[in-house]
């Protein structure tokens, strides 16, 4: 026996996928489609394996929703550009960030 965090941070499958049998595929799939995760995930038990397409911007972008204390941002790319001397050029300040 183990904890739940010590089971996800050495990577224990048996695990999620308990887990996953006692939430119902259909919650976990739901749930991703919220945090923009996934857009048409198949309801299959080995998505609590990351069987699952994505991108690495939406998987990020979902990170960041709990960073950021449940509230979803909209991911950018280049935050800012300065030129030799450090004088920013362009700076992308249209995030909404909890404090």
């Amino acid at each position: 026996p183990s904890t739940l965090r010590m089971g996800l941070e050495k990577s224990r499958n048996l695990m999620t996928v308990r887990i996953a049998q006692e939430l119902g595929v259909k919650k976990i799939t739901d749930f991703t489609k919220r945090l923009g995760i996934y857009e048409d995930p198949e309801e299959l038990l080995s998505i609590s394996l990351g069987s699952a397409e994505t991108t690495l911007l939406k998987l990020t972008s979902a990170y960041c929703t709990f960073i950021n204390g449940g509230k979803k941002i909209q991911p950018i790319f280049i935050d800012r550009i300065q030129d030799g001397s450090g004088l920013t050029i362009f700076n992308s300040d249209k995030r909404i960030c909890k404090k």
